[in-house]
């Protein structure tokens, strides 16, 4: 599909998902964006990558969460209902 110069892209002319609406798709975060989506500090998840109950990558110099490791991770602190 073309577009007028000047025009934005929609989400039907990015089929693959890679505009601004795929932010909360990302494959991967830096510990930083993970500490602000998860409301904790920049440390907390510096302890938990350390301390490996969060795995990440190695991508350079960043550190790089998985998006699929979030899931994991916060799914691993549901608190059981109780009976």
């Amino acid at each position: 599909m073309t577009q007028d110069p000047g025009e934005s892209p929609t989400a039907s002319d990015d089929p693959v998902g890679t505009g601004p609406e795929r932010d909360q798709e990302k494959l991967a975060y830096r510990m930083e964006k993970v500490a602000e989506l998860l409301d904790v500090s920049y440390w907390t998840i510096r302890g938990l990558i350390r301390s490996g109950r969060l795995a990440h990558i190695k991508v350079g110099k960043y550190n790089l969460v998985p998006h699929t490791e979030i899931e994991r991770f916060l799914e691993d602190q549901k608190v059981p209902k109780s009976a």
